[in-house]
C-alpha cells in the first residue's frame, strides 16, 4: 500500500492517527509489520526479496538513469498497457510515475467499469508522490 516510500508511510501514519480506536492502533501496528518483515527479509539477502522489490528497483533505475535503463532493456517498446485493474498499485503507480517522467513510453491504463472512474479522478494525486521508487529504507 505504501511501497515503503516515506511520503505514503507518513500519510498512513498520519491518517491512521486520526481513526478511532482500537482501528487507529492496528493500523499503525500493520504498516510497522510491514516493514519489521521487509527489514528481517533484507537482512537475509542482498537480492530483491519479492516482485513488489523488483519494480521498486527498476522503477528507481529508471528515474536514475533519466530513462536510459529502459532504452537499454527495451528499446523497442513504445506503448505499456495495464489492463482490468480494478486498483493501482504502489509500486505500479510509482513505474508508471518513473516512466512517464523519463522515458517516451505511452502509457496506457484500463481500469475495471466498476472502479474505473473513480481511479481516473486519483491518478493525478497518485502520480504526485516525489521521488517514485524512493524507500523509507534509505
Amino acid at each position: 500500500m505504501t511501497n515503503f516510500h516515506p511520503e505514503r508511510s507518513a500519510a498512513w501514519t498520519e491518517t491512521a492517527g486520526e481513526i478511532d480506536a482500537p482501528i487507529d492502533d492496528e493500523a499503525a501496528a500493520l504498516l510497522d509489520a510491514g516493514f519489521g518483515i521487509e527489514r528481517e527479509l533484507r537482512g537475509q539477502t542482498a537480492k530483491a526479496v519479492s516482485e513488489t522489490a523488483l519494480v521498486r528497483r527498476a522503477t528507481r533505475s529508471i528515474a536514475a538513469t533519466n530513462g536510459s535503463s529502459w532504452a537499454e532493456a527495451y528499446p523497442d517498446i513504445e506503448r505499456l498497457t495495464l489492463l482490468g485493474l480494478s486498483s493501482l498499485s504502489a509500486p505500479h503507480t510509482d513505474l508508471v510515475n518513473a516512466l512517464l517522467a523519463a522515458t517516451s513510453v505511452t502509457v496506457h491504463v484500463h481500469f475495471r467499469e466498476g472502479s474505473g472512474e473513480y481511479l481516473r479522478r486519483r491518478i493525478p494525486d497518485l502520480l504526485a508522490v516525489a521521488d517514485p521508487g524512493t524507500e523509507a529504507f534509505e
